[in-house]
């Protein structure tokens, strides 16, 4: 009797001398056979239960093996630790695709419904369907109104009470959205998903979502309900019934393949360590793909993620974890959530794309629509690519953290006042110590304004928010950001060096704010180049609440640039006790005199090359000698015609009236017409030396006033200096005005020579005589050149040059 016993543990235990491999097969397997034939795989298991079954079974050191080419569906509950020098390993086998884990419940057989709705009668198990895709492309929730309608998908909050009803004027109280949710805009980085409790006339009740309240004037929307849907393609999940409903329109939607999420996540791994899965791809899932909870030890290598409800990969107290040379697609909420306390994490190597692009289907908090979220201490994140994000791509807290040779594309798409890098500690209770930004390569802030009352984008390349700290940013290029390319926001103590700024709307800010307890100080900033392609941006900006910039820290070494020796490169404001709020625009060297900063720092203007671009085209002011009015209008000013010898022939005095805090002239130019540029000419000099400024801008002739091409400022020089400024592609309008604005009051200049041009873009553009190449990647990089250029410190090149791994260059062609 005893031999029998013996001879039955043999065949269908699990004899552990030494670590096995066990096949799973969803096209060949077979759950009846035995773990001695499941570990031959022509003999595999069938089913992620079957493994889900024996997971407590396993040792350090055994291996899941899905095969190639199969879809498992299902989930996978790790139950069972493997040992640091023998961890259970999750991966595939065979040849051919990786083989997908899939939350995917195939959405068959039709009902009309009426309307061009067409109802599934698969019936889903899962409470929340996060995910469903038409032919592979995945499809946000029916809302109302549409994305793409007059209002941008945005409806208007005229008023609020707290954090519990909203009220629009103009909501009608047919159809009732009861039941359903609401998308909240409630400010540029928050928006919030919540219950309707009731609609009652023109106001909703919701259940709150974050704590934050509604601005009144910001948006919402209407989603999660039957009476949205009239788009191809959008959705609504009844859960009394467990259906889906699809609008067609007049298509017939067996014709398509749709395909709903039915599981929340993939895989599960709770309090367990020493865990590797690698070469596995996840779809689906209506939560995490991956969810991490009290873990150590966990490596997720060359596994593919499509389509995660939530998130990605979510970890909550999680050590010591691996993620590398993973692909991660379309996530709704966050690709890598790992704000939970993770420490010594490794995220390296992985391709990031489209992470949380559909307002309704993020989560609320100000951590959702973003790329890589982690907090913790000695975390390393290099090398990743990371494209097109809701809002932050990579956003990061605690002490040693490096951030390091990454290339960020296209992010805040959904919200703003966020950036390409991003850290902060608001809360104060920890100082963080050894954080560095290095080498990173930071494009396309775009900033997403549909929903709030402002068209300014609030996007910055590296944001170091509220209390940051113990900071060296070094070697990172950040460009065409919409607010700044580094932007330090009541932060301190931080290094900032060698960062290349190359055409954001402001290359660098640093700003104390009134509500902020932290003040901007002990700061370093040199050696960086910041640099302008077009009269409207900014070099740098220092903005603050008393007149401390002085105190901000050491600035010094830094390269500028600027359109041409009088243009605006640096602004400042600050609160004077008793003349209140003081802004001011300087030139470098106005800069370095007021503020005795940046001694030693260099300004490059960039004369553009336009003489040739204009002759065939007439001058739109008719009268460039000033000889008669034609029009030219005061406001706040007063004008007198001149022929003194001031300026060449004739021109006009410009004074501001006493006690005016602005003034202006406006002179007519006719039509003005998008997909061209606009060369202006002028000459102009002061009455004294000072640091007094003029704006330049086209704007429409007639109520509302509209800016046609951004305001571009030039500082009012004391002897005659002749401009030349490019307005680039401004907004058509048929009837149009130059602008000459003056901030300051009691101010006086004199105007002569002004000549506008209508030219062809390839005339002006600035492109052809700046080369910004940049080198996102490992390998050394070759850049051929069709000319002469020199770098800012007048080093030429001719052929070629050559680029370091995450390096970039700005050359200037030489005529």
């Amino acid at each position: 009797m005893k031999l029998a016993v013996t001879v039955l543990l043999i065949i269908g235990g699990f004899p552990q001398a030494y670590a096995k491999n066990y096949y799973f097969s969803s096209s060949t397997g077979n759950d009846l056979m035995t773990p001695i034939q499941a570990q031959n795989m022509k003999m595999p298991w069938k089913s992620l239960d079957k493994l889900n079954s024996i997971f407590t079974s396993l040792q350090g050191g055994d291996s899941i093996l899905l095969k190639r080419g199969d879809v498992f569906y299902g989930n996978i509950n790790i139950t069972k630790s493997g040992t640091a020098k023998d961890p259970i390993v999750i991966s595939a086998y065979n040849v051919g695709p990786q083989p997908i884990i899939s939350a995917f419940e195939t959405l068959a057989i039709w009902s009309f419904k009426g309307h061009g709705i067409y109802e599934s009668s698969t019936r889903l198990s899962d409470s929340i369907i996060n995910i469903l895709t038409i032919n592979g492309k995945e499809f946000a929730m029916g809302r109302f109104p549409n994305a793409n309608d007059s209002r941008k998908g945005w409806l208007t909050i005229s008023s609020h009470v707290e954090n519990r009803s909203i009220t629009d004027n103009s909501l009608s109280p047919v159809p009732d959205w009861s039941g359903g949710e609401v998308i909240i805009r409630k400010n540029h980085y928050i928006i919030d998903r919540s219950k309707i409790i009731s609609h009652a006339g023109n106001t909703i009740n919701y259940a709150s979502g974050t704590a934050y309240s509604p601005t009144d004037g910001f948006g919402y929307f209407i989603q999660d309900q039957m009476a949205t849907l009239d788009q191809i393609g959008e959705w609504y999940y009844n859960r009394e019934s467990n259906l889906i409903s699809v609008y067609f329109g007049n298509n017939n939607p067996s014709a398509y393949k749709i395909r709903a999420g039915n599981i929340s996540n993939l895989i599960n791994v709770q309090k367990q360590e020493n865990i590797v899965v690698k070469n596995i791809s996840f779809e689906g899932s209506n939560q995490k793909s991956i969810y991490l909870s009290d873990t150590k030890n966990v490596s997720i290598e060359n596994c593919n993620f499509n389509f995660s409800g939530s998130d990605a990969i979510n970890g909550y107290k999680s050590k010591n974890v691996l993620i590398q040379n993973c692909k991660i697609n379309y996530s709704n909420n966050n690709a890598i959530d790992l704000l939970g306390l993770c420490d010594e994490v490794s995220i390296k190597n992985n391709i990031i794309t489209n992470s949380g692009l559909f307002p309704g289907m993020a989560g609320n908090s100000s951590h959702s629509f973003s790329g890589i979220n982690i907090n913790g201490d000695n975390n390393l994140i290099e090398y990743n690519e990371i494209d097109s994000t809701g809002y932050i791509a990579i956003r990061f807290a605690g002490s040693s953290t490096i951030i390091k040779n990454n290339f960020i594309n296209y992010f805040c798409l959904t919200k703003d006042d966020g950036g390409g890098i991003y850290t902060g500690n608001n809360d104060g209770h920890n100082i963080r110590n050894d954080q560095v930004i290095d080498g990173n390569i930071i494009l396309n802030g775009v900033g997403a304004s549909e929903g709030t009352v402002s068209s300014n984008k609030q996007t910055s390349g590296i944001y170091l928010d509220d209390n940051a700290a113990n900071i060296k940013v070094i070697n990172n290029t950040v460009s065409y950001a919409g607010k700044a390319g580094i932007f330090l926001h009541n932060s301190h103590d931080i290094y900032l060096s060698n960062n290349t700024c190359y055409s954001n709307v402001a290359q660098f800010i640093a700003q104390k704010d009134a509500a902020s307890k932290w003040l901007v100080r002990n700061d370093t900033i040199i050696r960086n180049i910041f640099f302008t392609n077009n009269g409207a941006q900014l070099a740098a900006s220092f903005l603050t609440i008393g007149d401390d910039i002085n105190q901000f820290g050491k600035i010094d070494s830094n390269y500028y640039n600027s359109i041409s020796d009088q243009s605006v490169a640096i602004s400042t404001s600050y609160v004077d006790p008793v003349l209140g709020k003081i802004n001011k625009l300087y030139s470098l060297e106005g800069w370095k005199s007021k503020y005795k900063r940046d001694a030693t720092s260099k300004n490059f203007p960039l004369k553009l090359n336009t003489a040739a671009v204009h002759l065939n085209s007439e001058n739109k002011f008719l009268a460039e000698s000033f000889k008669n009015n034609l029009g030219i209008q005061p406001t706040q000013s007063k004008i007198e015609w001149q022929n003194d010898g001031g300026l060449n022939g004739g021109y006009v005095k410009v004074s501001s009236l006493p006690n005016a805090p602005s003034s202006y002239i406006t002179i007519p130019i006719g039509a003005i017409h998008s997909g061209k540029d606009y060369v202006l000419k002028f000459s102009m000099k002061g009455q004294e030396d000072s640091d007094k400024t003029v704006g330049v801008f086209l704007r429409s002739k007639g109520a509302p006033y509209t800016i046609l091409a951004p305001v571009v400022y030039q500082i009012i020089p004391l002897e005659r200096h002749d401009y030349e400024i490019v307005f680039s592609d401004p907004q058509e309008h048929p009837e149009a005005l130059l602008v000459f604005l003056l901030k300051d009051p009691s101010s006086t200049y004199f105007l002569n020579n002004v000549k506008l041009f209508e030219v062809n873009k390839a005339g002006t553009n600035i492109d052809q005589q700046i080369l910004f190449e940049y080198n996102p990647s490992v390998s050394i990089k070759k850049v051929f050149l069709n000319g002469t250029y020199v770098d800012l410190k007048n080093r030429s090149y001719t052929k070629s040059f050559t680029l370091q791994p995450y390096a970039s260059a700005i050359l200037i062609k030489q005529n």
